[in-house]
């Protein structure tokens, strides 16, 4: 470790006034990632401005159109709300299956929207012994995942933002400037080395759920070498809606941690709108799944043994996605 300063506003407009004012800052949420990269000496920020105090940012609040969460509400209330359980049982599962209770007792929903992409190459301890020239994320011009690529594909391991990308959520971004509202979707640049559309100074303060519609499901599952404490090798989120006639009007398969943003395969699933679901049907639509995933990402990651994982788990979640479309429309 290091010395740095650190600094916890009573208000968010005090936060915002110091990353307006104070030069190499970073703002911490929980900080169950923030402080380990810190301690690795992958980070050294010399002002640290923590949002624990900032009471605004803490609480869940629905309406109308839909739900609100503030960034710093704790995943442990997220877990134990019922009526999220009930609503939105995707991000209830990925809550659930996002590391061990003691961290999630620490982490916040925002903290996981603006978690730092990850990388074997790069996150290692700074006692680790490195033979390997820098990478884009160490400020230098290559990455060891894809050497002939000319972009950082650090995976973006975030379990929530599958379910919310799927969830159709937005976010309010706000700054010293004012505030501005953009989908979840167009947050992930795609860019493992800045992966957040995120401008200096700016904070996100809101996390926006609409209502499901009457007739849709969405499930969440992940795949890892080990259940716990350990980052997904991928996660699927898969959201399925029905018509009057009970027939597919909507079906997308969002796949995460295995590039810099989740990816949506739509070429897998474009046959599926206007049939009646089977089981025979799934099997057909993610037989090739696992492929559009791994030239989507762009990205080597995603193995052939991990292809093929993919594509079955698919076909299992989207038979639990159809299950809950099936109940929400009774």
């Amino acid at each position: 470790m290091y010395d740095f300063d650190l600094y916890e506003p009573e208000s968010l407009t005090d936060a915002l006034k110091l990353l307006e004012e104070v030069p190499d800052t970073r703002v911490v949420a929980g900080g169950t990632d923030l402080m380990v990269l810190i301690k690795d000496l992958l980070l050294r920020p010399s002002v640290l401005v923590s949002l624990g105090k900032s009471k605004d940012l803490v609480g869940i609040g629905t309406h109308d159109d839909g739900w609100c969460v503030g960034p710093m509400t704790p995943l442990w209330r997220l877990e134990r709300s019922d009526a999220l359980r009930r609503t939105y049982p995707a991000l209830h599962q990925a809550i659930l299956a996002l590391a061990v209770p003691p961290i999630r007792n620490q982490a916040t929903l925002g903290g996981n929207l603006c978690l730092d992409t990850k990388c074997i190459y790069y996150n290692q301890s700074h006692v680790w012994e490195r033979n390997l020239s820098r990478c884009f994320k160490a400020g230098g011009d290559i990455c060891h995942v894809a050497p002939a690529g000319k972009r950082c594909v650090g995976a973006l391991a975030a379990e929530t933002v599958g379910p919310l990308w799927v969830y159709d959520a937005e976010l309010t971004l706000t700054s010293g400037r004012g505030k501005r509202r953009v989908s979840l979707k167009a947050f992930y640049t795609g860019d493992g080395l800045t992966p957040h559309d995120l401008a200096k100074g700016e904070v996100l303060t809101e996390v926006h759920l609409p209502t499901p519609g009457p007739r849709c499901g969405a499930a969440y599952c992940r795949f890892a070498y080990r259940k716990a404490l350990e980052f997904s090798q991928f996660n699927l989120s898969a959201v399925i809606c029905l018509d009057d006639r009970g027939r597919i009007d909507e079906a997308n398969l969002v796949v995460g941690a295995i590039g810099p943003q989740p990816v949506e395969l739509k070429e897998s699933l474009s046959s599926l709108k206007g049939q009646y679901p089977s089981g025979a049907l799934w099997a057909k639509a993610v037989k090739k799944a696992g492929r559009e995933a791994a030239r989507l990402a762009r990205s080597p990651r995603l193995t052939l043994y991990l292809q093929e994982a993919l594509s079955a788990y698919a076909e299992r979640l989207f038979r639990e996605a159809l299950d809950r479309a099936k109940s929400n429309g009774r």
